[in-house]
C-alpha cells in the first residue's frame, strides 16, 4: 500500500513539470515575422534581408494589425536572421509567416535553392510560406510601399491564393512545392511575380503573371495574359474571365466569357527523333458581356462557340510557342508525363530532353459548352 501512495505521489510530482507548452511565450514576449524580402547586398556579397513585423502593440479594437519592419545584412539568410535579432528585444518568431519575396536579381543570378532550403530545415516556419518574385528591382521595395498601415505579405499570400480562381492570371507556389518542382525531371517551377502599382493614390502592389525558371535560376516571365493560356493547358482548377474582340475586324465589339469548369488531357508522343504534343481542352462557360452581340438562337449560339474556340487555341499556340524561346523551360511538365509513364523511354531521352522540347511541335483543341447564357426569362 505504501508503495502505491509513493507511486501516485511521484506521478503528481512530475506532472508539473510536464504539463503545457515547453515552448510557449506570451505575445508580448515575441516579434512576429509577417514576411520577407531577400534582395543582394550593394556590393554584390551577401544578402540584405527586409523583415515585415506584425505590430501588436498598436492595435485598437476594431482595427486590424499594422505592420513594422525592419532590415539586415548577411552572407546568408540565416546569419541576417542573426543580425536582424540584434535590433530587436525580443525573439523573432517565424510560425505565422506567410510569404517570402525574392529579387530578380537573386532569381537570376545566385538562384533560390539554398533559400528554400534553409527554410524548409528550420522547424518553425511552414512549409506552405508563399514564394513570390518582385518585378521592382529591390524585393524590399514591396514591403515598404505599405508603410505601416497594413501587414502586406499577409495580403500577398492571400491574392495568390485566389488568383488563379478569381481572374487566373498567376500561379500559388508554396515552399515545399517549389523545392519538389526543382528537383523534378522534366518539370520546371513558375512562380507568382508582383509589382508596384496606384491605388487611388497610394502604392499598392499586384499579381503580374509568372516568372519562369530552369532549374533554380530566373529565366523569363509570362504577363498575367500569357499565364492564363499557359495554366489553361495545365491546370483543371482555372477560373475567370476570358475576354476577346467577337470579329478580327478593328471595330469589333469585345465579348466576355467566364469558366465554370475546365478538364485538360495533354498526350505527349515521340516519333522519328521529335515530340509532338496534343492538349485537348474541354472547357464550360458561362457569357458574362456580349455587348450587343445576340445569342438568342442555335446558329448564334454555334457562332460563340466557333469563336471562342478560335481564339483560345491560337493564344495557347502563341504562349507555348514563347516558353519554347527560354531554352530548357519545359514549365508545362511533359517531359516529367513521359518520365512517369514510360521510364524507359524517359533514359533514352531524358538527358536531350531540352532540346526536344524546345523544337516540339504543339497543337491545342479546345470543346466549348456554353452552360449559362445569361438570358432573362420570362
Amino acid at each position: 500500500m505504501k508503495r502505491k501512495l509513493a507511486l501516485a505521489q511521484t506521478v503528481l510530482f512530475l506532472s508539473l513539470f510536464l504539463s503545457g507548452c515547453w515552448d510557449y511565450r506570451s505575445m508580448d514576449g515575441i516579434n512576429i515575422v509577417a514576411g520577407l524580402a531577400v534582395d543582394q547586398r550593394e556590393d554584390g556579397e551577401g544578402l540584405m534581408v527586409t523583415f515585415e513585423l506584425v505590430d501588436i502593440t498598436t492595435m485598437k479594437k476594431g482595427d486590424g494589425p499594422k505592420s513594422a519592419y525592419i532590415t539586415a545584412e548577411g552572407q546568408t539568410l540565416f546569419e541576417a536572421v542573426r543580425n536582424a535579432k540584434k535590433k530587436l528585444y525580443n525573439k523573432m518568431y517565424f510560425g505565422s509567416m506567410r510569404t517570402m519575396i525574392i529579387s530578380r536579381e537573386i532569381a537570376e543570378n545566385v538562384g533560390i535553392r539554398d533559400l528554400i532550403e534553409g527554410f524548409l530545415r528550420n522547424p518553425e516556419p511552414r512549409e506552405t510560406i508563399s514564394l513570390v518574385i518582385s518585378q521592382e528591382d529591390k524585393a524590399e521595395a514591396l514591403i515598404a510601399t505599405a508603410g505601416t498601415q497594413r501587414v502586406i505579405t499577409y495580403d500577398m499570400a492571400q491574392i495568390a491564393d485566389e488568383d488563379k480562381q478569381v481572374s487566373g492570371t498567376s500561379e500559388q507556389m508554396f515552399l515545399y512545392r517549389a523545392y519538389d518542382l526543382i528537383e523534378t525531371p522534366g518539370k520546371e517551377l513558375v512562380l507568382p511575380v508582383f509589382r508596384l502599382t496606384q491605388d487611388e493614390g497610394a502604392d499598392a502592389v499586384e499579381i503580374d503573371g509568372i516568372a519562369i525558371f530552369k532549374d533554380d535560376k530566373l529565366k523569363g516571365f509570362l504577363s498575367p495574359d500569357e499565364t492564363k493560356y499557359f495554366l489553361m493547358a495545365t491546370d483543371d482548377h482555372l477560373g475567370g474571365p476570358i475576354s476577346f474582340p467577337y470579329t478580327d475586324a478593328p471595330d469589333s465589339p469585345v465579348m466576355s466569357v467566364t469558366i465554370y469548369r475546365i478538364k485538360n488531357k495533354p498526350e505527349v508522343t515521340y516519333k522519328g527523333g521529335k515530340v509532338s504534343i496534343h492538349v485537348e481542352v474541354n472547357l464550360e462557360v458561362g457569357l458574362v458581356e456580349m455587348r450587343g452581340q445576340k445569342v438568342g438562337n442555335d446558329a448564334e449560339r454555334e457562332a460563340i462557340i466557333a469563336r471562342v474556340k478560335e481564339v483560345l487555341e491560337k493564344r495557347m499556340r502563341e504562349v507555348f510557342k514563347k516558353v519554347q524561346q527560354q531554352p530548357g523551360c519545359d514549365i508545362y511538365g511533359y517531359g516529367n508525363m513521359i518520365y512517369m509513364n514510360d521510364y524507359d523511354l524517359w533514359k533514352k531521352i531524358g538527358d536531350n530532353w531540352d532540346s526536344l522540347f524546345q523544337n516540339a511541335e504543339f497543337e491545342a483543341e479546345v470543346k466549348v459548352v456554353i452552360t449559362h447564357a445569361g438570358l432573362m426569362t420570362r
